[in-house]
Parts: structure tokens; C-alpha cells; sequence
């Protein structure tokens, strides 16, 4: 819950659109450079073009379940979760099991 108040205040929709713009721009410059390869043959490049075409992009926050922007959401992802003050075992074992479950 705690990354929504970053994303609200240090990384704006229009940042995370500009991040995914670079990256897509480096996979782009990527695969025209290995369009022009020489010291690799077709199949080799091939592969390596596909490669970086099946490469996905994380930038700053997830766009999916759960949207961190949104603080129902967010409870409603996490309500099965149970954590409590003092108790770090059982904290690591819930999370343990909350993980596997998602």
C-alpha cells in the first residue's frame, strides 16, 4: 500500500508512459542493429530478434491486479493477507502462504 503514495507523488502516469517509451525505443534500435549484423547468421539474429521482441517492460508500478493507485483495490487484493505487530514468524508464514496463493 505504500508504494501508491510514491506513485502519486514521484511518478506520474506521463513518467511511466516516457519510461516505457525509452524502453520500447531501445528494443526498437535493438533489433535494427541486429538486422545489420554481420557477425551472426540469419537464424542466430532471428532468434535474437525474437528474443528482444518477447522482453516485457516493468516500469515503476504495475498496470494490473492490483492497481496501487487505487486503495480499494488494493484492500481488496491484500484482504486475505493477515499481519500483526510482534509477530514476524507468523508474519513471514502468512506472506509465505499469501504469495502462493497470488
Amino acid at each position: 500500500m505504500l508504494g501508491r503514495f510514491f506513485v502519486e507523488r514521484g511518478f506520474s502516469e506521463a513518467a511511466k508512459d516516457f519510461g516505457g517509451q525509452v524502453v520500447s525505443d531501445i528494443k526498437n534500435q535493438f533489433i535494427a542493429t541486429l538486422k545489420r549484423s554481420t557477425w551472426m547468421d540469419a537464424e542466430t539474429a532471428e532468434k535474437a530478434m525474437e528474443k528482444v521482441r518477447n522482453i516485457t517492460p516493468y516500469i515503476g508500478y504495475p498496470t494490473q491486479s492490483p492497481d496501487i493507485t487505487n486503495p480499494d483495490a488494493l484492500r481488496s487484493f491484500y484482504k486475505t493477507l493477515r499481519i500483526s505487530p510482534g509477530t514476524y514468524f507468523q508474519n513471514a508464514l502468512s506472506m509465505a502462504m499469501f504469495c502462493q496463493l497470488i
